[in-house]
């Protein structure tokens, strides 16, 4: 316990929720891995809240009543804080993981999502500090999971959020050989579903 409470040092990792229940529950699982927790009810809550110097990281549900979770995301990077943020939503798509990505998340969770993968999130958010964005390298993308130049056509679509049949369409080729593609996508990248192409190709 002492090695962790040393490499988590001061800083709080802040809940931000409409879900009193999930909240709860997230900040008994964090605690109970040692880390220090604030917990919100709102985006206004939290932005009306003093003293967050000390914030290490940010989860933050994308659907709220109010403000909502993507607002607040946008205006804290247009604010120029990169607090690293940990999405969470009930309702994952490409454009919702695309933009939240590209607006400084490190991670979207959707719910229910494994506690390890949450714990392991939330330890990496605090280990690496404030966010860093810059532009996609594809090249480097290409050689990290080995993708084909067809392969590499179709995850820029795919982040479009492009169908089957509209990525057929654009690159001349048929549906079926589209989803051959994407399997192998999946495999290469260790992903489930579009989404997780998505954030795997925007992951920091």
């Amino acid at each position: 316990m002492a090695s962790k409470q040393a490499r988590h040092g001061k800083q709080v990792v802040y809940i931000i929720d409409d879900d009193d229940d999930f909240r709860r529950s997230l900040k008994t699982l964090l605690q109970t891995a040692d880390f220090r927790v604030r917990e919100f009810e709102s985006a206004e809550a939290y932005l009306e809240a003093e003293m967050k110097e000390d914030c290490g990281c940010i989860i933050l549900d994308l659907r709220m009543p109010g403000m909502g979770g993507k607002v607040l995301q946008r205006q804290l990077f247009q604010n120029g804080d990169r607090t690293p943020i940990i999405l969470v939503t009930a309702y994952a798509s490409v454009p919702a993981a695309v933009e939240a990505m590209k607006h400084g998340a490190i991670t979207v969770l959707e719910k229910p999502f494994d506690p390890p993968v949450l714990l392991e999130a939330v330890a990496k958010s605090l280990e690496n500090g404030p966010v860093s964005v810059r532009p996609l390298n594809w090249d480097e993308v290409t050689e990290k999971y080995s993708l084909s130049p067809r392969q590499v056509e179709i995850a820029k679509l795919i982040c479009d959020s492009l169908s089957n049949d509209q990525i057929a369409e654009e690159l001349g080729i048929t549906p079926n050989t589209v989803r051959m593609h994407i399997k192998l996508l999946y495999e290469k990248m260790g992903v489930k579903d579009r989404v997780g192409v998505a954030m795997r190709l925007l992951q920091r």
